[in-house]
């Protein structure tokens, strides 16, 4: 199932652009990916944040789904990203059992009054 947003935000495209490149901070906006562990690309190992050298794209990720009043479901799982191809960001991902993969594509646009994500 593809779905596709657009909408404008009244923030200097750096700025916007900034945010999207952090993945703690996107992976925390989404609500559903919980960060456990980063490729250190110095030893080539999944460590612990506080631990790392030189940190990668890829992420050992808890996905947790459901609500409080629901039973929640909780997989481990991999995200990559944010890879950066010209005003393209992307991050993706997939569950351990396969169940789930995902992607998600902003694209940033200069528009007259505002700068547009889509």
């Amino acid at each position: 199932m593809l779905e596709t947003y657009e909408f404008s935000i009244t923030a200097s495209k750096a700025k916007v652009r900034s945010a999207l490149l952090d993945p703690f901070l996107f992976s925390g906006v989404m609500g559903h990916i919980s960060i456990l562990q980063v490729v250190d690309e110095a030893t080539g190992e999944y460590v612990s944040p506080g631990k790392l050298i030189k940190p990668g794209r890829d992420f050992r990720v808890l996905y947790v789904f459901g609500t409080p009043d629901t039973k929640l479901h909780v997989v481990l799982g991999y995200m990559r990203g944010p890879e950066v191809s010209g005003s393209t960001i992307t991050y993706s991902g997939k569950t351990d059992d396969h169940k789930l993969e995902w992607k998600a594509e902003f694209y940033l646009n200069d528009t007259n009054s505002a700068h547009q994500l889509k």
